[in-house]
């Protein structure tokens, strides 16, 4: 039997089975290799996203709430404050002594209130339930002498 030109004969009643040629089969395969890595990486970044914008409204809502650290039994301090004193230094001794509860909030209260430049030297009185506004406050008035209150632990 003779078949026309460039076509397969039929055998046995079967339809011929065309077959994806290699080429096409490992474009796809790369395709939706592709397809997946692009879905991943969308995947990561929506969960980077959440997670910066959780960090975010938690921080904010800490310093524009300002609640007071209510944790414990109340305590009065004396904090001096030495000529030269950075703001990082003084958040880091209120945080130990466990009178700011958070240090990245207070900083950043700070320079909101434009109280970081205004803090001055000399001892001021505070307490471990007062907001982080009541101790920058604090901070920024004048030095005061207070009696019968708990030194603060300088590291």
């Amino acid at each position: 039997m003779s078949s026309p030109k460039g076509r397969r004969p039929v055998r046995s009643g079967k339809p011929a089975r065309r077959r994806a040629p290699r080429k096409a089969a490992k474009q796809a395969s790369i395709l939706a290799t592709k397809g997946v890595i692009k879905l991943v990486i969308i995947v990561l970044l929506s969960i980077v996203l959440i997670k910066v914008t959780t960090f975010t409204y938690r921080t904010a809502y800490n310093i524009f709430s300002d609640k007071p650290n209510l944790t414990g039994e109340k305590r009065e301090y004396t904090i001096n404050v030495e000529q030269g004193m950075d703001m990082e230094r003084i958040t880091d001794i209120l945080y130990v002594n466990g009178i700011v509860k958070d240090k990245l909030q207070f900083k950043i209260q700070a320079k909101l209130g434009g109280l970081e430049k205004s803090i001055r030297t000399g001892s001021h009185k505070v307490n471990s339930f007062m907001t982080a506004e009541e101790i920058l406050r604090s901070l920024s008035s004048e030095g005061i002498a207070v009696q019968e209150t708990n030194e603060v632990k300088n590291e």
